[in-house]
């Protein structure tokens, strides 16, 4: 199972992953830890990160970015219409007020959804985590912003689906901070000591989000949130924009906002601009080369010209801080720290507004660019079943309050069902009455604190109910919930029908008492008794349903709550004269007139639920990802394509300096110059009618030329290594020649060899030794130019002969001496010595008594 942590950004990505030795941050293919969010699409094929990045400026209007700020987003939205403005893309409209992005692939006109976009990016962290790990990747956690409604995070669902990715949670990118600073925290408060309460901070490109957490040992709970969606360092970056436009306008004659490529570069040259004056104090130039119209433009900026010039958005700051620290219930004093993260808070000014509030420096002990990241890799390890991590609980909350609306009888009725800051992976269990299928609403009770402009989550139609056979309404109780996500939905909806039974017609009625069926709280069978559900309702009116459903308002999460009726209690125990009889678990049988005996049971019956959300339907969901999957396939043949055809053009240049180097002592003039030709000829090719061939076409270019390229460079090989070859093939056979002098001069360490087999030894010697030499002579009349006698390879094959016939007989042992029969009696008495000492010890062994049994051990619970 994978552990990885995916921070999206406006305007970067960072991928962390989980390993034993800890937390790491991977690197993309241009060795880089952050990856653009950029996505480019061409004629040929779509290029993702840093490569749409290095194409942008020639391919702006098929190269997204900033497609986070739409994900979950309708087209008529006005946040969607200005991100729409701002970019050099073009957008429509599609069915359902969804937005669609065109971009030309393919050498086609291709319109996808933000949530495909998204999909794409993921694909490619996918793919470098994969490279990085060595093995597939499916499980992760993605970070979201804590603002995100319910349909802005199905959306980002959606896209990790259609990118072939298993999203086990997504975490809030504050939540995903506090996570990376307490786990490790070694010095936090004791879970009954007062907690330790901290401000983060998290101000990116786009967005400034605030959350005030509470730090207990082994605990992460959070007390408030509070965002600005629209402030962040772009905005920045657009005063800046202006401001040089302006200024441009007036000493240049030109206008830069006029087209969009200028737009693009400016706004480039603005942001490292304004990065340089967060590090220095000193004025700060911007020179840009032929800029517009062949006119070079130049100018410069100090820190307090920008501070003035941003003056109302540094105000803006204040805003969402103050609005958090109220939420909280806290004071100034109460807060431990502010951790500050995001590229925005290395701004001097912005730092100064957040240390004058809490009257405390800021703090930066975690890395303000990678720490949402590695706070979901470690949310995905404390998920995952194969990494053991320190138990930490986070308590995440609802940033909105959920109502639900309704009709009964042509009237509406709303309820509040989820509160600002309930806690998320929370339910409510809701009774209600009625007489046949109903539909609940489910949107956001205020409008005006959401992100986005349509307020609606979902419809839910719960089927299946009917009348009793009294034709009066039927309880139904429904139970919803918060996902870990952060997502409404209906977790069941159940219909409780009234059953009359008898018990016995005859003149005896039997009791039969048992107290462990009476302590039962869960009944196996579907039909449950329950005295507090006995009373008949007999008004369906609007109160009566209040009534019934504002008491759940403070149901706490759990799964058995409400959803099970206990059994009712058995006839009493207690005998005619009033006394309790003393055992109960016997069965007693008393006899009474007959009669007939009414009990009231309950039939529970899951209802099914329609849900109409704001995620894509399984149809849709299975056509994204298929033309995902083929998208992913047109890619890894193009870059097969590209790679053969890198092939042809590395071999070209190679061979070329290679003839003129190294290779010319080894290929006649002839033959060079033949070379020379095909080299030159396909260096031609691949310029003009090679630019663009399919890869079968490559493959066959570069094979014609190493038709003639590696016999020259085979010659080359083996000249290089011939000699070793030799040289060792004529060591072997020295060895062997004098094992057989020491054999012939009576040598003790070969007399045990017979004679036929050093005859063998003789043989195949002396055999390699004439071999080898006339190879030598042989080889040495050829010239360097032509196939050489003998190869390498006939060499190494000769010595490896000789050695499996020769070494077999020279390494024979000599045949093993046997000792005297007089060594053999002491040996013997020696071992007759030591069998009476071991039946002695046998014997001592024998007269110590057993030892005593171990003590019985009581079971005890200790956990």
């Amino acid at each position: 199972m994978s552990v990885v942590g995916i921070d999206i950004g406006y305007q970067s990505c960072y991928v962390a992953i989980a390993r034993h030795g800890g937390v790491e941050v991977i690197t993309n293919d241009y060795s880089e830890r952050s990856s653009p969010s950029m996505v480019g699409f061409t004629p040929k094929e779509r290029v993702m990160s840093t490569s749409a990045k290095n194409q942008s400026i020639s391919n702006l209007k098929n190269t997204i970015t900033g497609f986070k700020a739409l994900v979950g987003r309708s087209f008529s939205d006005p946040v969607s219409q200005s991100e729409i403005e701002g970019q050099p893309y073009e957008a429509e409209q599609l069915p359902g007020d969804k937005i669609g992005i065109k971009v030309n692939y393919l050498d086609e006109a291709v319109v996808l959804s933000p949530e495909q976009i998204t999909a794409v990016m993921l694909t490619y962290l996918k793919q470098i985590t994969q490279k990085a790990l060595e093995k597939p990747v499916s499980d992760c956690v993605i970070s979201v912003p804590s603002y995100f409604t319910d349909s802005q995070r199905r959306a980002v669902l959606d896209a990790s689906s259609i990118s072939g990715l298993n999203c086990l949670r997504l975490l809030n990118e504050t939540t995903a901070v506090a996570l990376a600073y307490g786990i490790y925290k070694q010095d936090l408060p004791e879970e009954k000591e007062k907690s330790r309460n901290v401000v983060f901070i998290d101000m990116g490109h786009h967005a400034l989000q605030v959350s005030v957490c509470a730090f207990n040992k082994g605990k992460l709970k959070v007390l408030s949130k509070a965002a600005d969606h629209l402030l962040g360092g772009r905005d920045f970056d657009k005063r800046l924009l202006h401001h040089f436009a302006e200024e441009f306008k007036v000493k240049y004659k030109i206008d830069a906002l006029s087209r969009i490529k200028q737009t693009a570069r400016l706004r480039n040259e603005c942001e490292k601009l304004r990065k340089l004056m967060s590090s220095n104090a000193t004025p700060i130039p911007m020179n840009i080369e032929c800029f517009m119209d062949d006119k070079d433009v130049s100018s410069k900026m100090k820190r307090e010209e920008f501070e003035d010039l941003c003056k109302d958005l540094l105000e803006r700051v204040k805003v969402p801080i103050l609005e958090a620290l109220r939420k909280s219930g806290l004071k100034r004093d109460d807060i431990y720290g502010v951790e500050i993260v995001g590229g925005m808070t290395r701004v001097p000014a912005i730092r100064k507004i957040i240390s004058d509030i809490f009257n405390k420096e800021c703090s930066t002990t975690l890395n303000q660019d990678e720490a949402v990241c590695k706070g979901c890799a470690l949310q995905c390890a404390i998920l995952s079943p194969t990494f053991k991590v320190r138990d930490f609980a986070i308590q995440d909350t609802q940033p909105y309050p959920i109502q639900l609306l309704w009709e009964i009888n042509g009237e509406p009725g709303d309820m509040t069902v989820f509160l600002e800051g309930d806690s998320i992976y929370h339910s409510k269990v809701l009774t209600f009455y009625r007489k046949e299928p109903f539909v609940l609403q489910v949107k956001y009770k205020d409008q005006k604190a959401l992100p986005v402009s349509n307020s609606n989550i979902g419809k839910f139609l719960i089927k299946g109910v009917k009348a009793n056979e009294e034709g009066e309404s039927t309880k139904v109780k429904v139970k919803v919930r918060l996902s870990i996500h952060g997502i409404f939905f209906i977790k069941s909806a159940t219909l409780i029908m009234k059953q009359q039974a008898e018990e016995m017609e005859t003149g005896q009625i039997e009791e039969i008492q048992n107290v462990e069926s009476d302590t039962k709280a869960e009944p196996k069978s579907d039909t449950q008794a329950s005295p507090a559900d006995s009373e008949t309702q007999s008004s369906n009116s609007d109160a009566s349903l209040q009534s019934q459903e504002k008491p759940q308002d403070d149901v706490t999460d759990n799964d058995t709550m409400d959803s099970t009726v206990p059994q009712p209690e058995g006839p009493s125990s207690t005998s005619e004269n009033g006394q309790q009889k003393s055992d109960v678990s016997t069965a007693q049988t008393e006899k009474s007139p007959a009669t007939k005996k009414a009990k009231q049971t309950y039939k529970h019956v899951d209802l099914p639920v329609d849900e109409t959300t704001y995620s894509l339907s399984k149809k849709v969901l299975e056509e994204a990802f298929e033309k995902e999957v083929a998208m992913i396939q047109s890619d890894k043949l193009e870059a097969e394509k590209a790679d053969a055809k890198n092939s042809v053009e590395e071999y070209v240049y190679d061979m070329r300096d290679k003839l003129e180097g190294p290779l010319s002592q080894f290929v006649n003039e002839e033959d060079k110059t033949k070379l020379m030709s095909l080299l030159e000829a396909t260096e031609e090719w691949l310029y003009d009618e090679g630019e663009d061939q399919a890869k079968k076409v490559y493959i066959e270019r570069l094979a014609d030329m190493k038709k003639q390229g590696d016999p020259i460079v085979a010659r080359m090989r083996e000249f290089e290594f011939r000699d070793s070859s030799f040289n060792e093939l004529g060591h072997v056979v020295v060895r062997y020649e004098k094992i057989l002098m020491e054999y012939e001069q009576g040598d003790e360490k070969y007399n045990h060899l017979s004679k036929e087999d050093m005859e063998k030894v003789q043989e195949a010697t002396t055999a390699k030794r004439e071999w080898m030499n006339s190879k030598m002579q042989a080889q040495q009349k050829v010239p360097l130019t032509a196939d050489p006698v003998v190869k390498v390879s006939e060499i190494t094959m000769a010595k490896e002969n000789l050695y499996a016939i020769v070494n077999p007989i020279v390494s024979k042992p000599k045949p093993k001496v046997e000792p005297p029969k007089d060594d053999q009696a002491v040996e013997g008495e020696g071992g007759d010595e030591t069998g009476k000492e071991e039946n002695k010890t046998e014997d001592k062994m024998e007269d110590v008594p057993p030892a005593p049994a171990d003590p019985p051990v009581e079971d005890m619970d200790v956990d």
